[in-house]
């Protein structure tokens, strides 16, 4: 009994000292630490802190630690870590494979250069090593952009005399700071000339570039007149903005019109038309009288060569004081203050369109000068001749075939013959009245197919107007009415016009602009019955010659086996 108990309790000892072995190997082993990755990138503005991982090569250690430095950014400005400093030590415990720490970017609102980290371990301790891979290169992305400015003139208008001691200066104002800075290309045109009568300080064209620099809030530059002795009108120059680049941008005034004002007197009274002159009439005023204005008395005779142009024709539509000659010459006495000359308008009966008369002064002699103000003025003559209205209908009372009426029939899609399509019908009392559509008539168009005829199929044609030669605003009608029902009879008739098909016999649907489209069953929703017509009416505004059309589109089926349609009285008329 008592060797049985200690042999018992010897195998219990040999078991217990086997395991405690065993563990002891299990942890009195050593491992390398190393970074799991080499290279990793985030913006500043991430969420989320990023986890990074410690690696170890060997489960069978006893731990240890390792220390971790962090250099390339200022820590707490760029950055943070759970550890709370750039330098730490990781406590890493026996039999672990990873331990981890992390790493948060700081979000500013600073635009600079990406930040790039370098995470190194070293000094490990304990039963560990330093592995092979102990670097992170770690960049923080910069998410702030660069402020750009709106660039804009101060001014849409500046003047200056031609005289003055200073220079304008000609203002950009920017809506915020740029950061980055940049250019402005400027552009200037006129009839001021460059070098004559201004000039750009520090450059020497009328185009140029303006550098900006960071930072900025605004830019000029300077306009500098150049003074002469010679009377003439007020010189323009407009500048635009025609491009920026880097932190700029174009804003909505990009443009400044600048006046160089003349300071020289005329060494004569000078003559011009008068602005209060009316810049249009009718030939049903007869006559008219332009005024001149003199800058003041005439010292000797003088006379004014007036030069006649524009869409108007002297001696057709108008005199000149009852001359038909051009130029025509307008003599003015000494002394005088005031000139005016008559224009004598030419009322005939016939249909125009609105002409122009434009009228210069191209030659002074004598005592007076050519003025700065308004040396030519141009006038519209309107027509008082009503045109004539535009009507065009047609009833098919004649009885003829439709193509000797100038009608055209196109097959689009068509599966059946050409024979197949809409075509004169008589029906006596069957039609309505081209004046009313409740009235009666003897003819009219009818398509009538059935699958008998030809089977099933396709059944797609349009029936063409003769050209409409006129345009603008009108009104077209046709009278339209399904004979057989709507159980059927499936068709969908369309009615379009067109001021751009060419009458060519070819369908293109893109030239077609479509109205209305209507069906037995849409009819019959109006209240519409079987052989009842109904007059569709519509406003329409061609730009030219136009066309109107009819389509009609059934696929004939063994259901759907019947297609018969009635129209009549095709009408237009100008509005």
């Amino acid at each position: 009994m008592n060797f049985r108990f200690l042999l018992i309790l010897s195998i219990f000892a040999s078991t217990l000292y086997s395991c405690e072995d065993e563990l002891m190997q299990e942890t009195n082993g050593t491992a390398e630490v190393f970074f799991t990755i080499s290279e990793i990138r985030e913006v500043e503005n991430a969420s989320q802190a990023l986890a990074l991982n410690i690696g170890l090569d060997n489960p069978l250690h006893g731990g240890g630690t390792v220390d971790v430095s962090i250099t390339g950014a200022d820590y707490g400005n760029d950055y943070t870590t759970n550890a709370g400093s750039a330098n730490f030590t990781v406590d890493i415990e026996p039999g672990t494979l990873v331990s981890t720490f992390t790493i948060s970017p700081v979000d500013d609102e600073n635009i600079g250069a990406n930040k790039n980290l370098t995470i190194q371990l070293s000094n490990a301790t304990g039963s560990l090593s330093l592995g092979e891979s102990t670097q992170i290169n770690f960049t923080i992305l910069d998410d702030d952009d660069p402020l750009v400015a709106f660039v804009d003139f101060e001014t849409e208008t500046a003047s200056i005399t031609e005289n003055s001691t200073s220079n304008l200066v000609l203002n950009f104002t920017f809506d915020q700071v740029t950061t980055n800075g940049g250019s402005i290309t400027v552009s200037g045109s006129g009839d001021a000339v460059y070098g004559t009568d201004y000039t750009i300080a520090g450059e020497d064209a009328s185009n140029f570039i303006i550098d900006v620099p960071a930072g900025a809030t605004s830019a000029s530059f300077e306009l500098v007149p150049i003074d002469n002795t010679t009377f003439d009108a007020d010189k323009m120059v407009t500048f635009e903005v025609i491009e920026v680049s880097g932190g700029l941008s174009v804003g909505t005034v990009n443009t400044i019109e600048v006046t160089i004002v003349n300071d020289d007197a005329a060494p004569n009274p000078v003559i011009d038309f008068s602005n209060a002159n009316p810049s249009s009439f009718t030939e049903a005023d007869r006559t008219v009288t332009l005024n001149f204005v003199l800058s003041e008395a005439t010292s000797t005779e003088s006379t004014v060569t007036i030069t006649a142009g524009g869409s108007a024709a002297i001696g057709t539509d108008y005199t000149l004081n009852g001359s038909s000659t051009a130029p025509y010459e307008l003599v003015i006495p000494a002394g005088a203050t005031s000139a005016s000359i008559d224009l004598e308008l030419v009322d005939d009966t016939a249909t125009e369109d609105d002409e122009e008369i434009t009228l210069t002064i191209t030659n002074i002699t004598g005592g007076l000068g050519a003025g700065v103000d308004l040396q030519q003025q141009t006038f519209t003559l309107t027509d008082n001749d009503a045109a004539t209205p535009y009507s065009f209908a047609e009833d098919f009372e004649s009885g003829s075939p439709l193509a000797d009426l100038g009608f055209q029939t196109v097959l689009i899609d068509q599966d059946f013959s050409a024979s197949k399509v809409f075509d004169t019908h008589n029906r006596a009392g069957e039609y309505p009245a081209l004046a009313d559509v409740s009235g009666t008539s003897d003819y009219g168009i009818q398509i009538f197919y059935r699958n008998d005829q030809e089977g099933n199929g396709l059944l797609d044609n349009a029936t063409i107007t003769p050209v409409q030669e006129a345009q603008g605003a009108m009104s077209i009608s046709y009278d339209v009415a399904f004979v057989t029902g709507s159980n059927k009879n499936i068709s969908e008739v369309t009615l379009y016009w067109s001021d751009s098909y060419t009458g060519n016999g070819t369908w293109n649907e893109n030239e077609w602009n479509a109205l209305e489209t209507v069906t037995a069953a849409s009819l019959e929703g109006e209240g519409i019955g079987r052989t009842q017509f109904s007059r569709r009416a519509f406003d329409i505004n061609p730009s030219a010659n136009f066309y109107v059309a009819v389509r009609i589109k059934q696929e004939v089926t063994d259901a759907n086996n019947v297609v018969q349609w009635r129209c009549d009285n095709f009408q237009v008329n100008s509005k």
